[in-house]
């Protein structure tokens, strides 16, 4: 565990200083097309990871805020406890959770990726996966700096194999079993009568998440953003749900995934 400083007055532990600054990097992408916060707002972060999300909140709004973090990977969980114990000093205002939020109860078999742990998920990465990811890593590499672009003079089959290699090490697995609750048991038991925002990025299982709320706790949902990664038509199904519940929906994809299936979805209440 390092801890890196991400802004002025804003640093988090981390398992790996590049994708916590990552995660940082695509903090104002979730905040478009109608999704802001406010003081005293009660916010999910579904797929908290380290914390990176709701610990900027919190600082955003200096402690005015009711977040609900769900993180289910426990030495990602660890590192989340760490960061919200140093920074809150109140337990209430930040309530953490360790366990998936899905479309049932029960026990259910995680990849972790400690070589990637934010694309931990109850879906493993396969083949697909890894070869978009190669694209967008040669995409990138195109548009890069001096370095990246004496790299791309490299044979292609030769620098494949290279980015392959690194790839195929970020996605080697431990699997783990972890807890998970539907959304809807979350909202009773805390006996909540609304959420300002959810935010939901838990790397393929999005679909899983929203089945898990029920049809009279829709009404309580005034925004959500949703990371989407668009396999089996996912992407439509997603908006035909969240449009039955009457919210507009707007699709947007971040610049460094361009070309992939990982879109952004951002609905609020018509």
């Amino acid at each position: 565990m390092e801890k890196v400083n991400l802004s002025n007055n804003f640093s988090v532990f981390c398992e790996n200083k590049s994708t916590a600054k990552l995660l940082f990097s695509q903090i104002n992408d979730y905040f478009q097309h109608g999704i802001s916060f406010e003081k005293d707002d009660v916010i999910f972060d579904v797929g908290a990871n380290i914390g990176i999300f709701s610990m900027w909140i919190y600082h955003q709004l200096q402690g005015d805020v009711h977040l609900y973090a769900f993180e289910p990977i426990p030495n990602i969980y660890s590192i989340l406890e760490k960061n919200t114990n140093i920074s809150t000093q109140e337990k209430e205002e930040i309530k953490l959770f360790n366990y998936a939020l899905m479309d049932k109860y029960g026990l259910i078999d995680f990849s972790y990726y400690p070589n990637a742990s934010p694309f931990s998920s109850a879906l493993p990465y396969d083949d697909r996966d890894k070869n978009m990811f190669l694209d967008m890593a040669n995409a990138s590499l195109e548009s890069g700096n001096l370095l990246a672009r004496i790299f791309c003079l490299l044979p292609i089959s030769m620098r494949n194999r290279f980015i392959q290699k690194q790839i195929n090490k970020m996605f080697i697995p431990s699997v783990i079993k972890c807890k998970a609750k539907t959304l809807s048991q979350v909202i009773k038991e805390e006996n909540l009568d609304h959420i300002d925002l959810l935010k939901i990025d838990v790397e393929k299982t999005e679909m899983e998440v929203l089945l898990g709320i029920d049809k009279l706790d829709w009404k309580k949902i005034k925004k959500i953003v949703i990371e989407v990664h668009d396999y089996q038509d996912r992407l439509n199904s997603i908006k035909s749900l969240l449009e039955s519940n009457e919210y507009n929906i707007t699709v947007d994809q971040e610049e460094m995934f361009v070309g992939s299936n990982i879109y952004n979805v951002f609905a609020t209440k018509a």
